[in-house]
């Protein structure tokens, strides 16, 4: 995906999630600056989506926790566009 105009691109600085590989608790970390709503999508594998979750603007820290072991994306997104996607590995 390619992430376009200057409001994507000063929406999203330092953010940051770890540990990855993990055991299923993933923390999340960084600042988010958005005139619209954001959105973090967790889908599995094959695209199957597994969560949503409304996300505040400003600086966030916070965990999301994964049951399952596996290989999952995440996508944080507001109705301009893609701010941030990544890939998450479950060792468990």
């Amino acid at each position: 995906p390619v992430i376009a105009g200057t409001e994507q691109i000063n929406s999203i600085r330092s953010f940051r999630y770890f540990p990855n590989p993990g055991n299923g608790t993933i923390h999340f970390e960084g600042f988010l600056k958005s005139e619209t709503p954001i959105q973090m999508t967790i889908s599995d594998v094959i695209g199957k989506v597994i969560d949503r979750v409304t996300l505040q603007t400003g600086n966030l820290h916070f965990d999301y926790h994964l049951n399952r072991k596996g290989i999952y994306y995440f996508s944080i997104s507001n109705d301009n566009g893609l701010l941030q996607y990544g890939k998450l590995i479950v060792l468990q």
